[in-house]
């Protein structure tokens, strides 16, 4: 009997992807072939295959096809469509930029798709447990006086005068995400999508965004912002809720940029009332006192920062727009050395969060809760929760610990 001749490595199958679709899936991840060749290195895949691959006079091995859908965040099938999918998302664009309408990054859309899962399972949840309509989902509309709206805002969320006391002016944001939660608004915040940090959120293209739902509304919060922007945007977004109106907000409070269309406009104003009441700013603001005395004193006294309290009194006509500016210049100071102070910290992994403390940030407090108590009663299985968590399900336990369950 002869040597046993060793088999020979078969060539890899080629993928017969869709030239179009590749197109689209690279527009929509807002890559170019360079950027793309760059992200599929350890395939060692050149910029001028990737460009084959477009034109249609090339195309991929499956292995390199998988990691295309990979690197272009797609679903592996989506590379043999004949034509793009719709992926049409049931929340209104209320974003401008100089009137002109924007379109949502794969991060913006995979984000948005996550959370109406999200919302979708803790509805049916809810109906199952019986729980009512909230009577505040939709109960205003546009023509509604604003300082109507924002009273019910502070009634129902226990912010009234006597009440935001209780926070110190450090607290004041995790106590406004606690206070909706308790009203039945689920509050979720990240400044990524999932915990890819390879995938950030580009605080350019939005600020946060709501889901209208009379038994399941949710506020996102684009955690890439500075937190003062991020406490006016959450009440923006609340606002919305009252108003019944879903939608993703690209306003900056502070430089004016974003859209003006009157919804964005109503809840600007609604948020601004809610967080400094015109009546006790006035009232609060002494003009004996220089302009600087005043902002601090207010800034302690509604627990909000010194560049939110000038906005107010340029508004309400005690400070110039150039004053205006000189504060909101020194707060960003103040805001760009800490996130710098807290890069550092992450790059080091020391003082920051615990990563079960970021990820219940990410998924809300009421919703964690939630998964984990219908887990823990067996009424749903425990890879379904871990899924809905984004967690491994040996993490269940700790995040647990986090949300207070024994």
């Amino acid at each position: 009997m002869g040597p046993v001749e060793k088999s020979k490595k078969k060539p890899e199958s080629i993928a017969l992807i869709t030239p179009e679709i590749l197109t689209w899936a690279m527009k929509r991840a807002r890559m170019e072939p360079s950027s793309l060749a760059k992200k599929m290195k350890k395939m060692d895949i050149s910029e001028s295959s990737i460009r084959q691959w477009e034109e249609g006079s090339g195309n991929p091995t499956f292995s390199e096809a998988q990691d295309l859908a990979k690197s272009l965040y797609i679903p592996f099938g989506y590379l043999y469509l004949s034509k793009p999918p719709k992926e049409n998302i049931p929340m209104p664009d209320l974003r401008t930029v100089r009137g002109e309408q924007l379109e949502f990054s794969a991060e913006l859309r995979d984000v948005a798709i996550n959370i109406l899962g999200m919302q979708e399972w803790y509805r049916e949840y809810l109906k199952e447990e019986g729980v009512k309509p909230l009577p505040f989902v939709g109960k205003f509309s546009l023509s509604t006086d604003t300082k109507v709206i924002a009273e019910d805002i502070r009634k129902t969320l226990d912010l009234r005068e006597e009440a935001r006391k209780q926070f110190t002016k450090d607290a004041f944001y995790s106590g406004l995400i606690q206070k909706a939660e308790n009203a039945g608004i689920l509050v979720m915040k990240s400044g990524r999508v999932g915990e890819n940090y390879t995938r950030p959120l580009d605080l350019g293209e939005f600020r946060g965004f709501s889901y209208s739902d009379p038994l399941a509304p949710v506020v996102f919060i684009n955690g890439k912002d500075y937190e003062a922007a991020q406490i006016f945007t959450l009440i923006h977004e609340v606002a919305h809720i009252w108003l019944g109106e879903s939608g993703v907000s690209n306003l900056d409070i502070f430089q004016g940029i974003g859209n003006r269309k009157d919804i964005e406009r109503k809840c600007n104003q609604v948020a601004a009332e809610v967080l400094v009441p015109e009546e006790i700013f006035l009232k609060k603001w002494n003009d004996e006192f220089d302009r600087d005395k005043n902002i601090k004193k207010l800034s302690i006294y509604f627990r909000v920062s010194h560049a939110v309290i000038a906005l107010r009194g340029k508004e309400l006509g005690k400070i110039s727009q150039s004053e205006f500016s000189g504060v909101y210049q020194a707060d960003k100071r103040k805001w760009d050395e800490k996130k710098k102070k807290q890069k550092e910290r992450q790059k080091t992994k020391k003082g920051g969060p615990s990563s079960n403390k970021v990820l219940v940030i990410q998924n809300s407090r009421l919703f964690t809760r939630t998964v984990l108590q219908s887990v823990f009663s067996e009424r749903t299985l425990i890879r379904e929760g871990a899924q809905l968590l984004g967690a491994a399900p040996d993490r269940l336990g700790k995040l647990a610990q986090e949300v207070g369950l024994a």
